[in-house]
């Protein structure tokens, strides 16, 4: 019998991270700090990040043009971002595929992540549905949340790129805690995504590859 796979939508999430066991919510780790990157405190500077929403209203750095780039977040020194909150307009099935959120650990050359910011946040088949689950939220079916722990040595960056034909209108904010050293246990977060349309026979098919 022969089975042909017309459509495969595959995004892969690999989760390397670590987590403090045992610690109480309101306690803050020690030598920590909480740091906020936003639209206007995109260096995450300490003691900015009561600054965000407080741009007029319209401000061009709000949109997106089509084939535009966003620097969401970049930050020199070691931390874990411990949460993400993307929200854009024109939340279409191929805007949200054609949208691509991208991350870069320790001045790397290369993403550690590059994905639709659909599918990284649940949405892989294009239909904004309010849900909530441990590592990921939209309460309201209208933004993006994720509260994966992404750890980082030297620095971090954090791209969106707009593919789409539309232009967008974006609010977003990155919460991290900076530490002065990284643990040495502390694992790297990288997700792929990969999409194949149609399947060839006897070809494998690459769930997560080699590099």
């Amino acid at each position: 019998m022969r089975v042909l796979l017309r459509s495969l939508i595959l995004p892969v999430l690999i989760c390397h991270a670590t987590i403090t066991l045992g610690q109480a919510w309101y306690e803050l780790p020690p030598d920590t700090e909480t740091r906020w990157s936003s639209f206007e405190n995109q260096k995450a500077a300490k003691g900015s990040g009561g600054a965000e929403n407080k741009r007029a209203k319209g401000h061009p750095a709000e949109f997106m043009a089509p084939g535009q780039t966003k620097e969401l977040m970049n930050f020199s020194g070691a931390g874990t971002i411990r949460r993400i909150w993307i929200t854009v307009s024109h939340r279409t099935q191929s805007n949200l595929r054609a949208i691509r959120l991208e991350m870069y650990w320790d001045g790397a050359a290369t993403p550690a992540v590059s994905v639709p910011l659909g599918d990284f946040f649940g949405v892989g088949l294009g239909r904004k549905t309010p849900f909530e689950n441990a590592l990921f939220s939209d309460p309201e079916g209208r933004s993006f949340t994720s509260y994966i722990p992404m750890p980082f040595r030297k620095g971090a960056r954090v791209l969106l790129i707009n593919e789409s034909k539309s232009t967008i209108h974006l609010f977003y904010d990155i919460d991290f805690l900076q530490v002065k050293e990284q643990a040495p246990g502390a694992l790297y977060f990288h997700s792929y995504w990969s999409r194949k349309p149609v399947s060839k026979l006897g070809e494998d098919f690459d769930i997560l590859p080699l590099v």
